[in-house]
Protein backbone atom coordinates (compact mmCIF):
# COMPACT_ATOMS: atom_id res chain seq x y z
CA UNK A 1 0.00 0.00 0.00
CA UNK A 2 3.12 2.40 0.28
CA UNK A 3 3.02 3.48 -3.37
CA UNK A 4 -0.40 3.97 -3.52
CA UNK A 5 0.51 6.52 -0.21
CA UNK A 6 3.54 8.21 -2.12
CA UNK A 7 0.33 9.03 -4.39
CA UNK A 8 -1.49 11.14 -1.55
CA UNK A 9 1.62 12.76 -0.92
CA UNK A 10 2.74 13.89 -4.77
CA UNK A 11 -0.64 14.95 -5.10
CA UNK A 12 -1.01 16.71 -1.91
CA UNK A 13 2.33 17.82 -0.75
CA UNK A 14 2.91 19.39 2.78
CA UNK A 15 -1.08 19.52 3.29
CA UNK A 16 -0.48 15.72 4.37
CA UNK A 17 1.95 13.54 6.50
CA UNK A 18 1.47 9.59 6.01
CA UNK A 19 1.97 7.53 9.79
CA UNK A 20 1.26 4.25 10.45
CA UNK A 21 -2.12 3.53 12.66
CA UNK A 22 -0.22 2.23 15.94
CA UNK A 23 0.57 -0.97 16.12
CA UNK A 24 -1.75 -2.10 12.94
CA UNK A 25 -0.84 -2.34 9.13
CA UNK A 26 -3.68 0.66 8.52
CA UNK A 27 -2.46 3.71 7.72
CA UNK A 28 -3.20 7.81 8.73
CA UNK A 29 -3.39 10.64 6.89
CA UNK A 30 -2.65 13.66 8.42
CA UNK A 31 -4.20 16.69 6.68
CA UNK A 32 -4.27 20.39 7.13
CA UNK A 33 -7.91 21.29 8.08
CA UNK A 34 -7.98 23.67 5.25
CA UNK A 35 -7.36 21.02 2.33
CA UNK A 36 -8.97 17.92 4.51
CA UNK A 37 -12.58 18.01 2.56
CA UNK A 38 -10.69 18.02 -1.17
CA UNK A 39 -8.63 14.87 -0.05
CA UNK A 40 -11.67 13.38 1.26
CA UNK A 41 -13.17 13.76 -2.11
CA UNK A 42 -10.10 13.19 -3.63
CA UNK A 43 -10.04 9.83 -1.94
CA UNK A 44 -13.24 8.99 -2.58
CA UNK A 45 -13.07 9.31 -6.74
CA UNK A 46 -9.19 8.93 -7.23
CA UNK A 47 -8.98 5.48 -9.19
CA UNK A 48 -6.42 3.45 -7.17
CA UNK A 49 -8.10 4.27 -4.03
CA UNK A 50 -12.54 4.33 -4.22
CA UNK A 51 -12.87 4.90 -0.74
CA UNK A 52 -16.60 4.37 -1.26
CA UNK A 53 -17.64 3.47 2.67
CA UNK A 54 -16.85 5.78 5.86
CA UNK A 55 -16.92 3.40 8.65
CA UNK A 56 -16.90 5.78 11.22
CA UNK A 57 -16.27 9.24 11.87
CA UNK A 58 -14.67 10.38 15.57
CA UNK A 59 -14.01 14.11 16.90
CA UNK A 60 -12.46 14.23 20.35
CA UNK A 61 -10.72 17.09 22.20
CA UNK A 62 -7.24 17.29 22.32
CA UNK A 63 -4.44 20.30 23.40
CA UNK A 64 -7.31 23.09 21.74
CA UNK A 65 -7.85 21.56 18.98
CA UNK A 66 -10.85 19.24 18.06
CA UNK A 67 -9.43 16.18 16.21
CA UNK A 68 -11.61 14.43 13.49
CA UNK A 69 -11.37 11.42 12.31
CA UNK A 70 -13.08 9.41 9.06
CA UNK A 71 -12.15 5.75 9.39
CA UNK A 72 -12.24 4.71 5.44
CA UNK A 73 -12.80 1.61 3.93
CA UNK A 74 -12.47 0.81 -0.39
CA UNK A 75 -14.72 -2.52 -1.24
CA UNK A 76 -13.15 -2.58 -4.79
CA UNK A 77 -9.38 -2.53 -3.79
CA UNK A 78 -9.82 -3.92 -0.37
CA UNK A 79 -7.94 -0.85 1.61
CA UNK A 80 -8.14 0.98 4.51
CA UNK A 81 -7.52 3.95 5.51
CA UNK A 82 -7.99 6.74 8.74
CA UNK A 83 -8.28 10.61 6.99
CA UNK A 84 -7.33 12.96 10.15
CA UNK A 85 -7.45 16.30 10.29
CA UNK A 86 -7.95 19.29 13.15
CA UNK A 87 -9.36 22.83 13.62
CA UNK A 88 -9.27 24.99 16.80
CA UNK A 89 -11.64 24.62 19.40
CA UNK A 90 -13.68 28.13 19.27
CA UNK A 91 -15.06 29.25 22.80
CA UNK A 92 -17.38 27.69 25.11
CA UNK A 93 -20.81 28.76 23.76
CA UNK A 94 -19.56 28.96 20.00
CA UNK A 95 -19.59 26.61 17.16
CA UNK A 96 -16.58 25.09 15.29
CA UNK A 97 -17.40 25.30 11.49
CA UNK A 98 -16.14 22.12 9.53
CA UNK A 99 -17.29 21.13 6.07
CA UNK A 100 -19.74 18.29 5.56
CA UNK A 101 -18.55 15.23 4.06
CA UNK A 102 -22.23 14.61 3.38
CA UNK A 103 -21.52 15.31 -0.29
CA UNK A 104 -18.50 12.14 -0.46
CA UNK A 105 -20.41 9.62 2.15
CA UNK A 106 -24.12 10.59 2.05
CA UNK A 107 -24.07 7.72 5.12
CA UNK A 108 -21.57 10.25 7.01
CA UNK A 109 -25.15 12.49 7.94
CA UNK A 110 -26.21 9.89 10.57
CA UNK A 111 -22.37 11.03 12.21
CA UNK A 112 -22.45 14.12 11.63
CA UNK A 113 -25.85 14.92 13.42
CA UNK A 114 -24.47 13.30 16.80
CA UNK A 115 -21.63 14.92 16.56
CA UNK A 116 -22.65 18.48 16.40
CA UNK A 117 -24.47 19.07 19.32
CA UNK A 118 -22.40 17.16 21.48
CA UNK A 119 -18.71 18.72 20.30
CA UNK A 120 -20.93 22.24 18.84
CA UNK A 121 -19.66 21.63 15.27
CA UNK A 122 -21.97 23.18 12.51
CA UNK A 123 -21.47 21.22 9.50
CA UNK A 124 -21.67 23.48 7.05
CA UNK A 125 -22.70 22.22 3.32
CA UNK A 126 -24.53 19.39 4.15
CA UNK A 127 -28.10 18.64 2.74
CA UNK A 128 -29.98 19.71 5.91
CA UNK A 129 -31.07 19.05 9.33
CA UNK A 130 -31.24 15.08 8.35
CA UNK A 131 -33.99 12.94 9.61
CA UNK A 132 -32.73 11.45 12.85
CA UNK A 133 -32.35 13.88 15.53
CA UNK A 134 -31.48 12.58 19.40
CA UNK A 135 -32.62 14.36 21.98
CA UNK A 136 -29.61 14.74 24.82
CA UNK A 137 -31.47 17.03 27.46
CA UNK A 138 -31.46 20.48 27.09
CA UNK A 139 -28.01 22.17 28.61
CA UNK A 140 -26.09 25.18 27.72
CA UNK A 141 -22.70 24.46 25.80
CA UNK A 142 -21.81 21.01 24.44
CA UNK A 143 -20.82 18.23 26.79
CA UNK A 144 -18.04 16.09 25.37
CA UNK A 145 -16.13 19.87 24.99
CA UNK A 146 -13.37 20.03 27.72
CA UNK A 147 -14.81 23.15 29.16
CA UNK A 148 -18.46 21.59 29.53
CA UNK A 149 -19.13 22.61 33.27
CA UNK A 150 -21.56 19.75 34.66
CA UNK A 151 -23.97 20.80 36.75
CA UNK A 152 -25.46 18.80 39.48
CA UNK A 153 -29.03 18.55 37.81
CA UNK A 154 -26.94 17.46 34.64
CA UNK A 155 -24.74 14.94 36.09
CA UNK A 156 -25.97 11.28 35.50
Amino acid sequence: MRPLLNRIEAAFGAAVQIRNFGRSEKFVVEAEFASAHEIAAWLRMEENFRFDFLEAFTVYEAKNKLVLSYFLRSHSQNHQLVLRTSTPVPGAQELASVPSAVGIWPHAEAFETELAPLFGIEFTGSRGAGAVRKNFGSYGGFPLRKTFEWREEIAP
